[in-house]
């Protein structure tokens, strides 16, 4: 039987390229399938293909509230930046905060994740990185690790958006059920067709019996769709520009030498006041918690955005 990790290379092999966050989300794939993975493609430079999004702030007024202290510590970062005591750790560290950066989620907290970040690169050390340098020079394992570390964030991520998309198909579940029933089909065909045991089903009528639901048999298909899609958007959906990461990561010196505002305007060909305006911007991008009902939004947002490309072709 093909292993995992050589099945996964040889999907790659047959397209040349790669969509990391699809197998980033897997559970059935060890750290090694994963590093496995992450070092065959950086050799090879297979290209990344992973669809995101990007946000309007303007339009999503009133779903989210500013947290002070995510502000602080990235105003601050580099007069607090922590010392390891290991020269390694403290590189592996402003990879962290780089990746969760780039990779925090619309409706995650910047803290959370960059939390998650840390236990990853600690865990890359401890377990890996010894090993790993017997074979690869330092640049290729920060490479290494940058994928390590969004394989963290992402998993983390999508595990918890998954809490809340299982509470929504579920209720699509139960509503399918007793549709079914109410049009005369045996509960106990139906239980053994969707596979769940009376008991389960017994758990879910408590939970839900005393909701009112009107929605057809076609209206639960689209709603199920469009549950599974809501989630997916939400795992892609970036918080800052692609600019507004590379400027704040330069004035954080996350990636290289820290810059000052000065040299990041002769580097992107603009003023000082625009890239303080962008730091500022980013920062307070990173700071904000939103409310649940925004992947409601974004999922309308993009619906209509391809109602509108489609009338276009």
């Amino acid at each position: 039987m093909e292993n995992k990790l050589a099945k996964i290379i040889s999907d790659i092999e047959k397209n040349n390229k790669v969509n990391y966050n699809s197998i980033f989300i897997r559970k059935d794939i060890s750290d090694l399938d994963v590093l496995g993975t992450i070092i065959y493609c950086l050799k090879n430079n297979v290209d990344d293909v992973n669809e995101s999004y990007d946000l309007n702030y303007a339009d999503i007024e009133n779903t989210y509230f500013n947290d002070g202290e995510i502000e602080d510590y990235l105003k601050n970062y580099n007069e607090t930046e922590e010392d390891y005591l290991d020269d390694v750790l403290n590189e592996f560290v402003k990879i962290a905060i780089h990746e969760s950066i780039k990779n925090t989620k619309i409706n995650f907290s910047f803290n959370d994740v960059k939390q998650e970040a840390l236990f990853s690169i600690i865990k890359f050390k401890n377990e890996y990185y010894d090993k790993l340098s017997k074979n690869y020079d330092k640049e290729f394992l920060k490479n290494v690790l940058r994928l390590f570390v969004r394989r963290a964030l992402i998993s983390y991520q999508y595990n918890e958006l998954s809490i809340y998309s299982e509470q929504e198909y579920l209720s699509l579940l139960y509503i399918k059920i007793v549709s079914e029933v109410n049009e005369g089909e045996n509960l106990d065909d139906i239980l053994n067709r969707v596979g769940i045991n009376k008991e389960y089903y017994e758990k879910l009528a408590r939970v839900y019996e005393n909701k009112d639901f009107s929605l057809s048999y076609d209206d639960i298909k689209e709603e199920t769709e469009r549950v599974k899609r809501k989630y997916e958007i939400a795992l892609n959906t970036n918080r800052l520009t692609f600019l507004e990461e590379t400027v704040l990561s330069m004035y954080l010196g996350l990636d290289g030498e820290k810059l000052s505002i000065s040299d990041i305007a002769k580097k992107n060909d603009t003023n000082k006041e625009n890239i303080q305006e962008l730091i500022n911007l980013s920062i307070m991008k990173l700071s904000l918690i939103f409310n649940m009902d925004i992947l409601d939004y974004l999922e309308r947002i993009q619906t209509d955005l391809e109602g509108i490309n489609d009338k276009l072709i």
